[in-house]
């Protein structure tokens, strides 16, 4: 809707990809305001309500920088009258086959602006949509964390379409939705990879210490019919795992402020009408930029050994290789390095076959 308003608004004959993402930017940072008049025109604009509540993924500084780089880009003529639909071009036609459909394979679930996001970044052909993208530090990879963490916060029985390799009912959405149960229960202002960490370590134990440590989990239906989905024997020895759990848990109870500020901006745009929604509070814990990182990485590591599925100790490797979080120092003074979990893997894996 925004898009087909946006290229009316500038007269345009077809709908292109430049009018997409001027739609996608301003859906991202909550619906469009007296600001954007311009590129909408000054009539009543649709009232956007989110299936969810939701945190912007572009911060308000680069959305609005980015914004006027693309509006620029945009010739204009005068607005055409009335309501009425317009053909899509070439290019934002096949922006919406990517989208729909990934990397040549259907997607399950809702697509949703972040596919599209997605698809316009990875655009093989040259755009200069895709350029700006590029130039203001959005990635595929950032985004497709985005898309994993957005399904994880979606109500029940909304299906958010996924990468293949990591959908959110699988063990490593477990642990994710564990470490924001976690973090939501101490009141953290953001998930962060020690609360990663106490969850993988948590679920790697089983059913009866997911329950023990979590005992909300009997409240979260969505959580307790996942427990016993993927039987599993455990990764880490439980010495070694006591004493992981033991130090993260003794990490100061306060966070640091810089988290703060940054869990401000994450949560930008969240507080909205509860009756929007059906999402448990946990799930609207956002995740840290350093929980992203790893989560970027866990899709590495995933892809580099060729597993199909992500398991939680692809994200133990990928936290382990984060020296700047404490989490990664504990693991490293534990014993537990990136190469020793891979290690393991490896052999698990020849196990098998």
């Amino acid at each position: 809707m925004l898009a087909l308003l946006a290229a009316r608004q500038r007269g345009a004959k077809a709908l292109e990809v430049e009018d997409l993402l001027v739609a996608l930017i301003v859906e991202d940072q909550g619906g469009p305001g007296e600001e954007q008049a311009e590129i909408f025109g000054r009539g009543p604009s649709p009232v956007l309500r989110p299936p969810w509540r939701h945190a912007p993924f572009i911060s308000p500084k680069t959305a609005g920088e980015l914004l006027a780089r693309v509006d620029a880009l945009r010739p204009r003529s005068q607005p055409l009258p009335g309501p009425g639909e317009l053909p899509l071009s070439a290019v934002a036609l096949r922006i919406l086959g990517r989208a729909t459909f990934g990397l040549g394979s259907p997607r399950r679930g809702t697509v949703g602006p972040l596919h599209l996001l997605s698809a316009i970044v990875s655009d093989e052909e040259p755009s200069d949509a895709a350029r700006l993208l590029r130039e203001a530090g959005l990635t595929f990879e950032e985004l497709q964390v985005a898309i994993i963490v957005e399904a994880m916060s979606a109500p029940e029985g909304r299906a958010v379409a996924t990468p293949a390799a990591f959908q959110p009912r699988n063990r490593n959405g477990l642990v994710i939705a564990l470490a924001r149960l976690r973090a939501w229960m101490r009141d953290w202002p953001a998930v962060t990879p020690e609360d990663a960490l106490a969850a993988i370590i948590i679920e790697d134990r089983g059913r009866e210490a997911i329950l023990e440590r979590f005992p909300e989990v009997r409240r979260h239906l969505e959580l307790f019919e996942r427990l016993d989905a993927e039987p599993h024997r455990p990764f880490l020895g439980a010495r070694a795992a006591a004493v992981v759990l033991a130090d993260v848990d003794a990490l100061s109870s306060e966070p640091d402020p810089a988290l703060v500020e940054e869990a401000k901006t994450l949560r930008l745009g969240v507080a909205v009408s509860s009756s929007w929604t059906e999402a448990p509070a946990y799930r609207l814990v956002p995740l840290s930029e350093a929980l992203r990182r790893a989560l970027v990485a866990t899709e590495e590591i995933r892809k580099q050994l060729r597993h199909v599925e992500p398991a939680p100790a692809h994200l133990l490797a990928a936290i382990a290789a984060d020296q700047s979080c404490q989490a990664g120092r504990i693991l490293r003074d534990a014993g537990i390095t990136p190469s020793s979990v891979v290690s393991l893997l490896r052999q698990r894996q020849q196990e098998q076959e």
